[in-house]
């Protein structure tokens, strides 16, 4: 696992509905030093100790609620899990570290957003829709207003565009970092009704295609102008979707977890996302989010 492999794990977790907590167990699969890069640059954040965890006395690996004895005496703090499964189990011990826990929210990301574009101002939330307003960027022809939103998919919009956030997010070296090219490019784009106006046929253009013989500005309006950012974004989409939809792409590795899920061999679907996202070339957030609302075995 990489550094842009952790990245779009956590893209992946600001979908609708999706958990913002990072794990202990799921930071284990992280590169080491992933936790300081992305705590400094602001995605993550300590938050408060796991309640339950993964008990590690037998195969099952039961999730079960966490006790905490508190320092006394000279003892530091220490916590355990009480099996009743198994009558040589009882207290368990569990290492204090296994609860730390991260998370990472979408102001979180807005703020970042806004620092790595120098926009000034504190992003602004709104209430109903849950987007966030970034500030206002000039592109080269351009000045529009930046925009967050994090139904799926996670994306950046201007003026009725949108660009998907792992696009355009990356880890340079060793921090996240942003394609300002593309988002100027994204704010260059004619606002969505111009462009709509601007592609709706003329009067002697529909009845030209109701005779069977499109106009010659007809033919013109196909489609964007090959080299144009519009063109490079329809064309980055379609590669996109040819990729997912071949064998060993996004959606056939969905299928798998979630056949794999469906033939009863795990207990939990964290369980089941855990063992075998690795062996499916996934990484955990993906396999979890795709096992989320699967019926039961």
């Amino acid at each position: 696992m990489t550094l842009e492999d952790v990245l779009q794990e956590l893209i992946e977790r600001l979908g609708p509905g999706d958990e913002t907590t990072v794990a202990w167990e799921q930071v284990q699969h992280w590169p080491g030093g992933a936790i300081g890069v992305f705590q400094k640059a602001g995605w993550i954040k300590p938050t408060v100790a796991a309640s339950s965890v993964e008990c590690p006395a037998c195969e099952e690996s039961c999730f079960l609620p966490v006790h905490v004895l508190p320092a006394r005496n000279g003892r530091a703090s220490r916590a355990y899990v009480a099996c009743d499964r198994h009558d040589d189990a009882g207290r368990v011990t569990i290492a204090m570290s296994r609860l730390r826990q991260w998370q990472i929210t979408e102001a979180q990301i807005a703020r970042w957003l806004s620092g790595a574009l120098g926009l000034k101002g504190k992003p602004e939330r709104d209430k109903a829709t849950g987007v966030f307003t970034l500030g206002t960027l000039q592109g080269k022809s351009r000045l529009a207003s930046l925009q967050f939103d994090t139904v799926d998919p996670v994306c950046l919009k201007a003026s009725g565009h949108s660009l998907p956030l792992r696009q355009v997010v990356n880890c340079d070296g060793k921090r996240p970092a942003i394609d300002r090219g593309a988002i100027v490019d994204l704010v260059d784009l004619p606002p969505a009704s111009e462009s709509r106006d601007r592609d709706e046929p003329s009067t002697p253009r529909r009845e030209a295609r109701k005779q069977g013989s499109p106009s010659k500005s007809a033919i013109g309006q196909a489609g964007p102008q090959v080299g144009s950012p519009e063109w490079r974004r329809q064309t980055a989409a379609i590669a996109a979707n040819a990729r997912h939809d071949q064998p060993g792409g996004s959606r056939d590795k969905q299928r798998q977890i979630r056949e794999i899920w469906a033939g009863g061999k795990y207990s939990s679907r964290d369980r089941c996302a855990e063992e075998e996202c690795a062996a499916l070339g996934m990484s955990y957030a993906a396999a979890r989010k795709a096992l989320k609302n699967t019926p039961d075995p």
